[in-house]
């Protein structure tokens, strides 16, 4: 028999549980629905960016092929992400082959299976963004549904419409990767950890539990949902008198423990059969982590000052971090918010290497604390309190979604990167030995040319023996492909500068992700005229000669 609460006990915050929302009425579902096809259509925005450039957004042709190749060999051997998004965009291209074969574009599904591995598969990574497409603007409804069910009333959408619209869970949603599955993932298990803690009954928290295991199998960052799990049991046994030191073996945390581990095994199984290929992608892992050699802050001060700045604009974020801080402890469940929050900080904060995209993982956090705050400054007005919210509203979402619309644009433009390739190949017959400064990092800059050319790392004695017919410079304000004035002294001395695909307009202070090779700006759009680093082509052949 358990003893009833003490009265501190009692009183101590947070204990209470939010209030389960009312039936939503007609206007606020129509209002969802729109929010949700605005976030579609602002996540398909320029959704064939890149075509056929296969590094226009680094990592997805891997991964698109790694997904394929599921449809052979279940096992990946690679490990480097978990596997839960692979095995999904393998589902969709088991049907879309099946359709290929059955329309006659392939004579068999062996066929199609071995589709040329040089050739850019530009359907599967349109179908793999399509895909993300869908996921992310389903990410809106479920923020609804969170955010209602943690009161106050209007707060789910708020948060739904803000989630709509923060520029970087938008940016993520356009590529054939992991993010917003892992997104799509976050929202869902937060909403079930507040269902568990509404009625903590095992099987409630069990499906948290498999809910969280299944998202650190779309993204191993995704175990820090484990903790808002640990912290609504042991608020569900304050709230029933029982003691915290016994937490820990409670039944409902135990059976959520295994559950989340079925759940990652569940979405990448092959971890158990190819143990020594995944223990070596963790050793990468740990190490990529400690890389710092791109020389920007730790994670702890680059996501504040950085991530979540342009994943949401500077005033958003301060709103969410304001409604987090003085909102978050007001009732058990948005505590839940506030542990996942931080646990997730803590858990990105000392690695060197620091992708905005990381910090989408905090997204929720953001936009829930936006709508307590906005809320709760309304709800201090005599009348008018509706216009008032709609209008902070759109002010906390202006940013964003300029910055949304400026994204759109410029990935609906031509990367100059394509450019410059469609100009090589209409001015240089094939197998033409081309210069160009050649490392992992360095190629992610330039346009593909191994395919039809011959390519020498550029060097500055190469250059000056005229070792090749044309040299071409990659150059961009990012951490991949810096500008280089000594190269283009050299080239100017002993070739003839004949074609500049430039970027940037003369007032153009575009700024990047540091940690992404990725040649579209986060922010700064203004004088950026097409997507892409500045590539300079100089011809290298004798003037007069007849190559030229």
């Amino acid at each position: 028999m358990v003893d009833a609460p003490s009265a501190a006990a009692r009183s101590a915050a947070p204990t209470a549980v939010s209030p389960l929302p009312s039936v939503a009425s007609r206007p606020e579902r129509l209002a969802v629905l729109g929010l949700t096809l605005v976030a579609a259509a602002l996540r398909a925005w320029g959704l064939d960016y890149g075509f056929p450039q296969p590094w226009a957004r680094p990592d997805e042709e891997r991964w698109v092929r790694i997904a394929l190749g599921l449809l052979e060999d279940p096992d990946p051997r690679w490990f480097q992400w978990p596997t839960l998004h692979a095995y999904v965009l393998a589902a969709l291209y088991w049907v879309w082959g099946q359709f290929r074969v059955l329309r006659g574009d392939y004579a068999s599904w062996d066929a199609f299976l071995g589709t040329d591995v040089t050739a850019y598969p530009a359907d599967l990574v349109l179908l793999g963004r399509m895909s993300s497409v869908a996921i992310g603007a389903l990410v809106v409804p479920f923020t609804w549904k969170l955010g209602s069910r943690l009161a106050p009333r209007g707060a789910g959408l708020v948060a739904a419409a803000l989630m709509a619209v923060s520029f970087g869970p938008v940016r993520d949603a356009h590529w054939a990767l992991i993010e917003p599955l892992l997104l799509l993932g976050i929202v869902i298990t937060l909403l079930l950890v507040v269902r568990a803690l509404e009625r903590p009954t095992v099987g409630r928290f069990v499906l948290a539990g498999l809910a969280a295991g299944l998202d650190a199998s779309a993204k191993y960052s995704g175990v820090t949902l484990a903790a808002p799990i640990v912290a609504a049991a042991l608020l569900a046994r304050r709230r029933e008198g029982g003691s915290l030191a016994g937490g820990l073996w409670d039944r409902r945390l135990i059976a959520a423990g295994l559950a989340t581990i079925a759940g990652f095994l569940a979405g990448s199984p092959f971890v158990l059969v190819s143990r020594a290929q995944f223990m070596v992608a963790m050793a990468v892992r740990e190490w990529s982590y400690r890389d710092a050699s791109f020389g920007t802050d730790v994670g702890f001060v680059h996501h504040l000052a950085f991530s979540l700045r342009h994943s949401h604009g500077l005033v958003l974020e301060l709103a969410g971090l304001a409604g987090l801080l003085v909102f978050g402890l007001r009732t058990a469940g948005r505590a839940t918010i506030v542990v996942y929050g931080l646990a997730t900080y803590l858990a990105l904060g000392p690695a060197r290497i620091v992708p905005m995209r990381y910090a989408s993982s905090l997204a929720p956090c953001i936009v829930l604390g936006a709508a307590w705050l906005v809320l709760a400054l309304a709800g201090r007005l005599r009348r008018g309190r509706q216009l008032a919210v709609v209008a902070v509203t759109l002010v906390l979402a202006a940013d964003p979604l300029y910055r949304d619309a400026r994204l759109g644009l410029l990935l609906s433009r031509e990367d100059t990167r394509v450019t410059a390739r469609r100009w090589l190949d209409s001015h240089l017959p094939a197998a033409e030995r081309i210069l160009a400064r050649d490392s992992k990092a360095l190629r992610w800059g330039r346009p593909l040319l191994e395919d039809r050319y011959a390519v020498t790392a550029y060097a500055n004695r190469l250059a000056r023996r005229r070792a090749a017919s044309l040299a071409l410079v990659t150059e961009s304000p990012t951490g991949y492909v810096p500008w280089a004035p000594e190269i283009h002294d050299v080239l100017r001395g002993v070739g003839t500068l004949v074609a500049l695909f430039d970027p940037y307009g003369p007032r153009a202070r575009p700024v990047y992700d540091p940690h992404d090779a990725f040649f579209v700006p986060v922010a700064g759009f203004e004088g950026v005229e097409a997507p892409g680093p500045r590539i300079t082509i100089y011809d290298l052949r004798p003037l007069g000669s007849p190559e030229r």
